[in-house]
Formats: structure tokens, sequence, C-alpha cells
């Protein structure tokens, strides 16, 4: 800017106005405007390279500016991508942790029914009279084997100590 108002500072400085310039008069304004000491900065660059790097400057920005676009395009994807994800994995959660509650359920249900009916065998076992029928009291046996997962062992050795000394142990400690 300070170049063109001193090319018109000069121009405005020359002959009168019905007066054409002379050669050495132009040349003189064409190297002011364009010759080393037009740069505002005074650099000794001419107007024409400041013009050239304007253009320069203003490409860079519009590749920039391309770039900011398709990089904020690239990252709605990503954002949209990852949300999707997101919403799969939640819902997937959600159905592991309902059927983790259903199997717990399940199973604190079948524990308590078997608790239920252990109760009540163990309970006619003992209040059955020492006399009663041996093949209820076997049976009822197998039952609380079968409710407390004992092993073949455990069952023979059940069946010998009950051979041997039937409802001893209950009566021993009611005394």
């Amino acid at each position: 800017m300070r170049a063109m108002r001193e090319a018109m500072t000069q121009y405005q400085h020359r002959e009168p106005p019905g007066a054409a310039p002379s050669s050495h008069e132009m040349d003189d304004m064409v190297s002011s405007l364009l010759g080393p000491n037009s740069d505002p900065n005074g650099s000794g660059r001419g107007l024409l390279f400041y013009t050239q790097e304007l253009a320069r400057k203003e490409v860079e920005v519009q590749q920039l500016r391309e770039q900011k676009k398709q990089g904020a395009g690239e990252l709605r994807e990503a954002r949209e991508r990852f949300e999707e994800r997101e919403a799969e994995l939640m819902a997937q959660l959600t159905r592991l942790l309902e059927e983790v509650d259903r199997l717990h359920r399940m199973h604190t249900l079948k524990d308590d029914a078997h608790l239920e009916y252990l109760k009540n065998v163990v309970y006619n076992y003992l209040t059955q009279r020492r006399h009663s029928d041996p093949g209820s009291k076997r049976s009822m046996l197998n039952a609380i084997a079968t409710v407390l997962h004992f092993t073949n062992l455990e069952r023979r050795t059940v069946e010998e100590a009950q051979a041997l000394a039937p409802s001893k142990w209950w009566t021993s400690t009611r005394k």
C-alpha cells in the first residue's frame, strides 16, 4: 500500500496535467512499484513478489480449509461408528446381565427347592418310629444322599452304619 501511495505521490508531483510523463519518469514509476524499495517491510522485494506471496498464501489457506473439512468429516464418521459400536456393546451387556440374573434366579430357586425337599425328607426320617418300614427309611436315605450329592463311598458308609445300628445316633442325642 505504501508503494502505491509513493507512486501516486510521484505521479502527482510530475509535470502539469496536460504534459505526458517522460519515459524516464515512467521507468521510475514502474520500478518504484515493482522495484526493490516498494515492499512495505522494506526488505527489497517488489509489489509483484508481494502479490505472488498473497496468492500463494491464499492457495495454502484454501488447501488447509479443505483438509479441515475432510478431517471434520472423518471425525464425524469415526464418532458415528464409535457410537454404533457402543450401542451394540451396551445391548450385548444388557442381554448378558439379564442372562446372568436369570441363571442366578434359576440356581437360587433350584437350591431353595432342594433345601425344602431335604428339610422335609430329613424331618420325616428323624420323626419316623424306630421299627417303621425299612424300605421307606432306605428311600429317604437315598433322597438325602442324592440332594447332598453323596459319593458312592459315602452312601455305602451310611448304609453300613444304618445296618449296624439303626437310629441309634438319634436316640443317643435325645436323652
